[in-house]
């Protein structure tokens, strides 16, 4: 892939030891990818994003019962053969992954949560009133 490789390419990787999983990108709310695994160019990534993005939109959307108090946590597309998964990885970043059919979505799913909840840590930032105050 063309982006530069970061700290959070390297975290999309280590999706890579299971067999199943075909690519995958972080890519924030607008549809710009962030990151990506090697499995995926430029190109693709963008569409992917690009797509999933309006996913993300969908799937945050009051018609389906979204809102500030229910927000995404995990969607997924069964296609004939893959698996798209999609999740909230942080304030306006998502996780879109591509998989064969014959993954094994249960233990795939505990691992992207992993995934998620590392990359959440990597993007958090601490809140600026907290800064120059001691409790």
């Amino acid at each position: 892939m063309n982006y530069a490789r970061t700290e959070r390419s390297w975290m999309l990787d280590s999706l890579l030891h299971n067999p199943a999983v075909h690519f995958a990108v972080l890519f924030s709310r607008d549809g710009l990818p962030q990151a990506a695994t090697s499995q995926i160019d430029r190109e693709d990534a963008e569409r992917f994003a690009a797509a999933m993005s309006a996913v993300a939109s969908l799937s945050q959307s009051d018609a389906l019962g979204g809102g500030a108090d229910n927000r995404l946590r995990q969607t997924v597309i069964e296609l004939e053969r893959s698996f798209v998964l999609l999740a909230e990885a942080g304030p306006g970043s998502f996780l879109g992954v591509s998989t064969h059919v014959d993954v094994d979505l249960g233990a795939f799913t505990y691992d992207m949560q992993s995934l998620v909840a590392r990359i959440r840590r990597e993007l958090s930032v601490p809140d600026r009133s907290e800064i120059g105050h001691r409790a």
